[in-house]
C-alpha cells in the first residue's frame, strides 16, 4: 500500500490482478520468454533430434538391408471348363483360393525342405507376402522379404514353382477323374451299340425280304429334325410371350399425362425420379415383381416422390409421360417378335401334323426298322464324342496346365526401399527431430504458469516489476553483498523513486517504513531484505531490520538472553531498548512462533512500538513471513508504507500468487512492485544485468550454459 503523494496513488488505478483476453495471444504471453525459455530446453531438444536422428539411421539400415525378391505367377482363368459335349466339367481354382493357396503351411515345408533352412514354417511365412492383384491384374506377386538377397530370391522363386505345380497337380486329378468316367461311359455305350446291332440283325433275319426305300428314310429324318425344332419354336414363344405380357402391364399401369410442380420441373430431384422409373419399368420386363432389385428401386423411388410431395402441394401443371411413349415403341416391336414367334410356332405344328400323317402310312416294317436304325445313329454318334473327349483329356495330360503359369522369376534382390529420400531419411529425421523438440520446448514454455520477466508481470498484474535477482548458485552469506551489490543498489533507486528518502540524505525527510512479503517460504525474501538493508546503512541511513519471519535462516540475526523478542515484547515482557540488536543495521527478531502473534500486531501496542521506531531510524525494513503459510504477514504489511511482493521464479505457481495477492489485497494493502527472484539466466534480457551476471559467475560449465 502507497500513501503519501498523488504520484503514488496513481499505482492503485490498474487492478492487482489484471484480466487477460485470452483471444489476444500476444496479450496472453511474452514472446521473447517463449523464445528465449526454449534455450532452457536444449538437453531435451538435443534428446529429441538424436531419438528421431537414431531412429532415421535405424531405418535407412534396415531399408537398404533388408532385400525384397519378387516371382510373378499368372493367374490364367476363374471359370468352370466342359470337356467335349459329353457334360463333364471340372473347376478351376478361383482367384481368392490362389492367394490362399500359395502360402499353405505344405508349401512353406516343401520350401524349408528344398533349401535346407534353419526356419519354423512360421517364421517361413512371415518372410512371404503375396498382395491381391490391383485392379482387374491376372498378376500375383510373390515376394520374399529378409536379409540375406540370394535366400530371398530362391525362396520367391522356389515357391512359385511349387505354386505353379500345385495348380497343375488339381487340375490334373480332374483330368484323371474325367478320362475315368469318359471310358466308364464310352463302354457303356459300346455294350448298347452291341445290342442295338443285334436287335438290326435279328430283325434282318426275321423279315429277309424287307428292303427299305430311300424316301421312308428321308421321311423319317425330316419328321425327327422337325419335331426337336418345334420343341425349340414352343420354348422361344412362351419366353417372349411372357416378356410381352409383362412389358404391357407395366405400360398399362403408367398415367398418359403426369404432374409436375412449377418449382420442380427439371430439378435434379424430378430428373432422378424419371431415371428410376425407366429403369424399374425396364428391370420388370426382365425379373418377377418378388425379385430384390425391383423391389431395392421401387423402395428409392417411393423415398424420392415422397420427399418432393411437399413441394408438389403448390400449383401444377401436366406434360406427356415420355416414359410411357418409349414403352409403347418397345411394346410394338415386343408384339411383332411374339407373332412372328407364334407364326413359326404354328407353321412347324402343321408340318409336323402332315409328317406324323405321313409316317403313320408307313408299313410296320418300315418304322420299326426306321427306330432301329435311328438308335444305332445316336449310339455311334456318342461314341464319337466320347473318344474326342478322351483324346482331348490326353492331350491336356500330356500338356501339364493349371490355373496358375509362371510369368517371372526373380533374377536379383533389391534392398527394400532404395531412393535417394531413404538415403537422406536421417538428416531429415534429425530436422525433423529439432522442430519438434523445439515445438515441445515451446509448449512447455506457454503452460509454464510460473513467473520469469517483467513483462510477465506487467501482463498478469497492476503493480511493476522493480528488479530481477538472477539465480546465483552457491551464494553464502559472506560474498552476497559484494555479489549482489548492483542488484540491491538498483533495486533501492527504484523503490526511492516511489518512496523518496529511501536513499536521500535529507535530514528533514520523514521516516520511511518498507515491508517485504512473498506467497510461500524458500523465495530468498529474507536474502533480499539483509543485502538492502545492509546497503542502506552503508550509506550511513539509519536502519532498522525487523525479522518478523520465525523461520531463522543464514541470514537471520541469533537472539541472546540481554534482548527479547517481539513476541515477548508484545506480551509485555521488556521493554524498546531490549528488543533492538545493535548492528549494522539494527534488528527486531522473532524469535519463536506464537499463535496470538497476528492479535498483537493489530493491537495499540504495536503501533506505539512502531510510532516510537520511527522516531530513532531513518528506514525500517519488515521481512514479514509469507502469506499462505502464515496469518500475520498481511497485517504487518498495512503497518508500513510501502510493500514489496517478492516472486521466487523457480518456486511458486501464478495461481498461488494470485491466492496470496487476493488475501492481500483484503487487508487493504497493494503492492508498490514485485521482484523477481532466482531468475533463470536464459529469461534475463537486460544486457547490464548479464554483465553482472558474467561477473559473479565463474567456471567454464556455467558461460557455456547460460540457462544454468
Amino acid at each position: 500500500m502507497v500513501k503519501g503523494s498523488g504520484e503514488k496513488e496513481q499505482l492503485t488505478e490498474d487492478p492487482l490482478i489484471k484480466t487477460v483476453d485470452p483471444e489476444y495471444f500476444f496479450d496472453r504471453y511474452d514472446m521473447v520468454k517463449l523464445i528465449n525459455g526454449v534455450k532452457r530446453h536444449l538437453f531435451m531438444i538435443v534428446g529429441i533430434s538424436l531419438f528421431f536422428s537414431a531412429l532415421g539411421i535405424s531405418l535407412t539400415y534396415y531399408y537398404l538391408t533388408t532385400y525384397t525378391a519378387e516371382s510373378i505367377v499368372l493367374y490364367q482363368t476363374e471359370n468352370t471348363q466342359k470337356l467335349g459335349e459329353t457334360g463333364f466339367t471340372f473347376t478351376a481354382i478361383s482367384l481368392p483360393t490362389a492367394l490362399d493357396m500359395i502360402k499353405i503351411p505344405s508349401h512353406l515345408q516343401a520350401v524349408k525342405s528344398i533349401l535346407g533352412l534353419d526356419l519354423s514354417v512360421n517364421e517361413l511365412g512371415k518372410m512371404i507376402e503375396v498382395p491381391i492383384p490391383r485392379g482387374e491384374s491376372k498378376l500375383i506377386r510373390i515376394v520374399a522379404v529378409g536379409d540375406n538377397p540370394n535366400l530371398v530370391v530362391d525362396i520367391a522363386n522356389t515357391l512359385a514353382r511349387l505354386a505353379v505345380k500345385s495348380s497343375q497337380e488339381y487340375e490334373r486329378r480332374q483330368l484323371i477323374a474325367a478320362m475315368e468316367s469318359y471310358r466308364a461311359k464310352l463302354e457303356d455305350v459300346r455294350q448298347r451299340l452291341n445290342l442295338a446291332n443285334q436287335e438290326i440283325e435279328k430283325f434282318k433275319t426275321k423279315n429277309q425280304y424287307f428292303e427299305m426305300t430311300a424316301d421312308y428314310t428321308t421321311l423319317l429324318h425330316e419328321y425327327n429334325q422337325t419335331r426337336d425344332a418345334l420343341r425349340e419354336a414352343i420354348v422361344e414363344y412362351n419366353s417372349m410371350l411372357v416378356e410381352y405380357e409383362n412389358l404391357r402391364r407395366e405400360f398399362n399401369s403408367l398415367p398418359d399425362r403426369v404432374a409436375v410442380t412449377m418449382e420442380s420441373k427439371g430439378s435434379p430431384l424430378q430428373a432422378r425420379i424419371v431415371s428410376l422409373q425407366s429403369a424399374l419399368a425396364e428391370a420388370r420386363t426382365k425379373f418377377s415383381d418378388s425379385n430384390p432389385k425391383i423391389k431395392k428401386l421401387e423402395d428409392e423411388l417411393d423415398n424420392l416422390i415422397r420427399s418432393g410431395s411437399e413441394e408438389d402441394k403448390g400449383h401444377q401443371v401436366f406434360e406427356r409421360n415420355t416414359l410411357k411413349e418409349q414403352l409403347e415403341v418397345e411394346l410394338m416391336r415386343m408384339q411383332g417378335k411374339v407373332r412372328s414367334a407364334q407364326k413359326k410356332k404354328q407353321d412347324l405344328t402343321a408340318r409336323v401334323a402332315d409328317l406324323e400323317k405321313s409316317v403313320a402310312g408307313l408299313p410296320k416294317e418300315q418304322s420299326s426298322f426306321s427306330r432301329l436304325l435311328h438308335n444305332k445313329s445316336i449310339l455311334e454318334d456318342q461314341i464319337k464324342e466320347l473318344n474326342s473327349s478322351l483324346d482331348q483329356v490326353q492331350l491336356m495330360l500330356n500338356v501339364p496346365k493349371g490355373s496358375l503359369e509362371t510369368y517371372q522369376f526373380a533374377e536379383k534382390a533389391k534392398p527394400l526401399k532404395d531412393s535417394v529420400l531413404v538415403k537422406l531419411l536421417p538428416f531429415i529425421l534429425l530436422i525433423f527431430g529439432i522442430g519438434a523438440g523445439v515445438s515441445t520446448a515451446f509448449v512447455i514454455e506457454m503452460y509454464d504458469s510460473r513467473i520469469w520477466t517483467p513483462r510477465q508481470v506487467m501482463i498478469n498484474y497492476g503493480p511493476p516489476c522493480l528488479m530481477v535477482f538472477p539465480a546465483l548458485k552457491s551464494l553464502a552469506k559472506d560474498g552476497a553483498d559484494k555479489k549482489m551489490l548492483y542488484f540491491v543498489r538498483r533495486l533501492a533507486e527504484r523503490i526511492n523513486q516511489q518512496l523518496p528518502g529511501l536513499t536521500g540524505s535529507d535530514e528533514e525527510q520523514e521516516p520511511v517504513t518498507l515491508s517485504f512479503i512473498s506467497s510461500i517460504s524458500g523465495e530468498g525474501k529474507s536474502m533480499i531484505t539483509r543485502l538492502l538493508a545492509d546497503y542502506l546503512s552503508a550509506l550511513h541511513k539509519k536502519v532498522l531490520l525487523v525479522e518478523a519471519d520465525y523461520r531463522r535462516n543464514e541470514y537471520a540475526t541469533e537472539v541472546d538472553e540481554k534482548h527479547a523478542s517481539l513476541e515477548k515484547y508484545l506480551h509485555g515482557k521488556g521493554k524498546v531498548s531490549d528488543l533492538i540488536i545493535q548492528g549494522k543495521p539494527d534488528c527486531i527478531v522473532v524469535a519463536d512462533e506464537d499463535l496470538q502473534l497476528k492479535g498483537l500486531i493489530q493491537s495499540t501496542k504495536m503501533k506505539k512500538l512502531m510510532n516510537e521506531l520511527k522516531k530513532l531510524y531513518d528506514v525500517i525494513i519488515i521481512d514479514a513471513p509469507d502469506i499462505i503459510e502464515n496469518d500475520y504477514g498481511p497485517n504487518l504489511a498495512a503497518l508500513t508504507d510501502a510493500t514489496v511482493f517478492v516472486i521466487g521464479s523457480p518456486d511458486v505457481h501464478q495461481k498461488v500468487i494470485n491466492a496470496a495477492l487476493i488475501d492481500l489485497e483484503s487487508y487493504g494493502v497493494r503492492p508498490c512492485g514485485f521482484i523477481l527472484n532466482k531468475v533463470y539466466p536464459v529469461y534475463i534480457e537486460d544486457e547490464r544485468i548479464k554483465m553482472e551476471m558474467k561477473q559473479s559467475r565463474k567456471g567454464f560449465l556455467k558461460q557455456m550454459l547460460p540457462w544454468k
